[in-house]
């Protein structure tokens, strides 16, 4: 980009300063101003020289605060190598829930970005969970035939499928239930993870508020818990250099650290430094099946007592 409007005789200078540009961008040691404005630029930069920097930022665990301007950067000039940078296995693992939110967005706003989301789908790299319903649908109903067609195949398990069918067949013979009930029924199966009125867990998200979601909206969550999962509640597995492994949502995140809401109910803070590996799986930590612990009449039960806000 920056080629096209210099002049042959000063690309001997333009090469110059962006082989500046580039040492500070990986330099750690440099102003953390200087080195975010060094990222941005190396988004305009030839792929062969920008996008080399920028991967290796995004390899260091350590270089958080400047994860954001990398993905902005990679997608700058709606190039295939940057999306194909951010769509690795590797890459994509290692990405907290808000960075991986922020390539998503980048990759289904762009239309030359979407084969390469398709195919880190069907790679199984990226879940089709991760996508939110409503991506879902702005995917499946594009004018595009093409992108519409393989979002329809791509999403079917979520948009169809076993766990649709389940919840069909439950939404289908829905009855008001008794919230009463309702509430020995969360305590016995919720709680652990969720809270409610001010008791219960701390895993999974407070449920207080969602009494005034409609009752089938209630039931595609508790029976199809990958529907959509927020970003903020994907499951991360992840391992240190010391051995120790977590399994988790990412709670708070800092320049030099993660704390992990653990399946235990435990935070477990790990230094960034430390980190050896680490999975973000793209569903919740919530699992599949969790009718099969309750009779039809308990359900309807835990759903009155969702919605009854006591």
């Amino acid at each position: 980009v920056l080629e096209s409007v210099i002049a042959d005789g000063q690309k001997v200078y333009l090469d110059q300063f962006l082989e500046y540009a580039a040492t500070q961008a990986s330099n750690k040691n440099a102003d953390s101003l200087l080195r975010m404005s060094a990222v941005e630029l190396m988004g305009f930069a030839p792929p062969a020289m920008g996008f080399e920097a920028l991967s290796e930022i995004l390899d260091d665990p350590t270089d958080h605060a400047l994860h954001a301007a990398v993905v902005q950067a990679l997608t700058q000039q709606g190039l295939d190598e940057g999306a194909q940078i951010l769509t690795t296995g590797e890459m994509w693992s290692s990405f907290t829930p808000a960075i991986r939110s922020m390539v998503l967005s980048a990759l289904i706003s762009k239309k030359q970005y979407i084969p390469i989301l398709y195919a880190a789908i069907e790679n199984e790299v990226v879940q089709t969970s991760e996508i939110s319903s409503s991506d879902r649908q702005r995917l499946m109903n594009n004018h595009d035939e093409e992108i519409s067609k393989q979002a329809g195949r791509l999403f079917e398990d979520l948009e169809g499928g076993n766990r649709m069918q389940v919840y069909e067949s439950y939404k289908q013979a829905y009855e008001q239930g008794n919230p009463v009930a309702g509430k020995g029924v969360f305590q016995r199966t919720c709680a652990v993870c969720h809270s409610y009125g001010g008791e219960g867990g701390a895993v999974g998200p407070d449920l207080t508020g969602v009494k005034n979601q409609p009752a089938d909206a209630l039931l595609l969550h508790t029976i199809v818990p990958n529907y959509e999962v927020y970003p903020n509640y994907v499951a991360v597995l992840l391992e240190t250099k010391s051995g120790d492994s977590f399994a988790g949502w990412v709670e708070a995140e800092s320049q030099n650290s993660l704390t992990l809401r653990t399946a235990n109910g435990t935070q477990e803070t790990v230094l960034r430094s430390n980190i050896a590996t680490m999975n973000n799986t793209g569903r919740s930590l919530m699992p599949d099946g969790l009718e099969q612990t309750m009779t039809h009449e308990e359900m309807m039960d835990l759903i009155a007592f969702l919605k009854s806000g006591s």
